[in-house]
Formats: structure tokens, C-alpha cells, sequence
């Protein structure tokens, strides 16, 4: 309403809670979790309308595979230059894969992460017992091609690309300027003068004034007193899988109340309401 591409108010009975971390690092509700999936993209791999693993030819360029004499299987990625975050940050291969070396840590159970990392990759559990000082199956080859190798045991699987459906992240944004990530020729670790740290990946967590993002829109405000996101479009966003770009300018996601959230969609403070189950009140809408 309030702009050229318009404004959309997105009205929910499930309270934000404030946490749009990636995706299953943490447990968050339905309305985080939608407002994570509009500020978060670029996935290697992605699912088509039919539910179907797909390459996504926005963020790959290339990809290989091959099953090694062991049974574990490698999967090679190159991804295409010029991507960029939401605040023109360049996006490359490390950008990929620190986190798959930050979920074979400690660190990330130390913070209550939902990361398993080091059961799927080769040399993520040596790394994560301390055994390993790198994770030898997650490699940085340049800086826009990595390859992850993943563990006989999940091998063969129908749905192997679910494994490389891995998402861009800021290295600097969650883990500060002190620490990067880097591959001697025997896996990826993490080097610097800083050090990956659970108060670091905490802060990131919950910072939302100048949150680095890398899907269709980014987080413009989030004002806890009235439980409402305001989103914006991202300019750097170049398309999901099939290049399918965002139209509306700013996307407001606001609690309401369950009994009054039809006055509010009648009179026009609201624009969209969902998950309503109730017969009477889909019959009123």
C-alpha cells in the first residue's frame, strides 16, 4: 500500500519468538520459521513444487559426484561468481561449509544446536572427538568450488542430493572478522586470531539490526514490544532455482488475536491470515 511494489500485512496467531537462525539449527515455530525461509536462500540443491531434490543453476555451476572404493561418495561444487548478501558482501565456497564444520564441534552442542554434522561427513567424527585438527571430507578447493564427502554407511541413498542442499552464511556475521575457514590439503578447519565461539553464534543469532541475508528479503526491523518483522526485498537477490524474483516491496509478519483476526482481515489491518482450521471461521472468511 505504502510503496511503488505495495506492502503486504501478514497476519498470525502464532507469536514470533525472534529466532531466525538456518534452518534446524535450533527449534523455532511456524511463523519463525516462514520469516527464516524469506531471509535465507541460495541453497545448492532445492525442492521443485512436486517435492523433488533439484539443482538450484542460481547458486551452482557445476557438480560432480563419484563413489569412492570405500563407499563413502563425493560430491564436488562450483558455484557461480558474483553472488552476493543483502548487504553486497560477495558470497563464496567457505561461506558453504563453515557450518558443516561448525556442526561436527562441540561448540555447536554447547549451544543447544540441532547439528549432527559429524555422523554424516568422512573425518567428522575424529574431529569432533578431538582425534583431527580438520574435518577430512568437507575440502575448500578455491575460492568458488568445495567438496564434502559423505560416510559409507549413508551411502547409497535415493535422496543423496539432500546432502549438498547446503546454504551460504556469512562467516564474519556469525563468527566475527578474527576467524576463517581453511583447507591445508587435509580438510577444512577453522584459523584466525579469533576463535569460533558459542557466545559468537549466540550473538548472531538473535541480532537483527544489520543481519547479513541472502534470500528474497531481509529484516528491516524487528520490534519486540509489538511482535512484528518488517521485511524488505533484497536487491541482491538474483532468483530462487527457477529465477523467480520477489514483486512486493515490504512484507509486514504481525501477531493477532484469534478472536479478533477476522475484523482485522474485514477492515484491511491485516491483508493474509492462514492456518485457520475451524470451519466457522473459514466459512466466515
Amino acid at each position: 500500500r505504502s510503496s511503488e511494489k505495495g506492502t503486504i500485512v501478514y497476519g498470525s496467531s502464532t507469536e514470533l519468538g525472534g529466532d531466525f537462525a538456518p534452518d534446524s539449527w535450533w527449534t523455532n515455530n511456524a511463523t519463525d520459521k516462514m520469516v527464516r525461509n524469506l531471509t535465507n536462500d541460495y541453497t545448492v540443491t532445492t525442492t521443485n513444487q512436486g517435492g523433488e531434490y533439484v539443482v538450484n543453476p542460481t547458486i551452482a555451476k557445476n557438480i560432480e559426484s563419484v563413489v569412492n572404493p570405500d563407499g563413502s561418495k563425493t560430491f564436488t561444487v562450483t558455484i557461480n561468481e558474483g553472488l552476493t548478501y543483502n548487504n553486497g558482501e560477495e558470497i563464496k565456497a567457505a561461506d558453504f561449509l563453515w557450518a558443516e564444520v561448525f556442526s561436527c564441534s562441540k561448540v555447536a552442542m554447547d549451544v543447544g544446536a540441532k547439528l549432527t554434522g559429524y555422523l554424516t561427513y568422512v573425518g567428522g567424527q575424529e574431529y569432533y572427538d578431538g582425534a583431527a585438527t580438520a574435518v577430512s571430507g568437507i575440502r575448500l578447493i578455491d575460492d568458488y568450488t568445495f567438496s564434502v564427502t559423505i560416510v559409507a554407511d549413508k551411502i547409497p541413498y535415493y535422496y543423496d542430493l539432500r546432502y549438498i542442499q547446503l546454504q551460504p552464511l556469512s562467516i564474519k556475521y556469525w563468527l566475527g572478522d578474527g576467524v576463517e575457514l581453511k583447507d591445508d590439503g587435509e580438510g577444512c578447519y577453522f584459523a584466525g586470531n579469533g576463535e569460533m565461539s558459542g557466545e559468537a553464534i549466540t550473538a548472531a543469532r538473535y541480532l537483527y539490526d544489520g543481519r547479513v541475508c541472502s534470500g528474497p528479503y531481509y529484516i528491516e526491523s524487528w520490534d519486540v514490544a509489538a511482535n512484528e518483522a518488517t521485511l524488505k526485498i533484497n536487491p541482491n537477490y538474483p532468483g530462487n532455482f527457477e529465477g523467480q524474483k520477489p514483486s512486493i516491496e515490504t512484507v509486514v509478519v504481525k501477531l493477532v488475536d484469534s478472536a479478533t483476526m477476522l475484523d482485522q482481515l474485514q477492515t484491511g489491518s491485516v491483508d493474509l491470515i492462514d492456518g485457520i482450521g475451524e470451519g466457522y471461521m473459514i466459512n466466515a472468511c
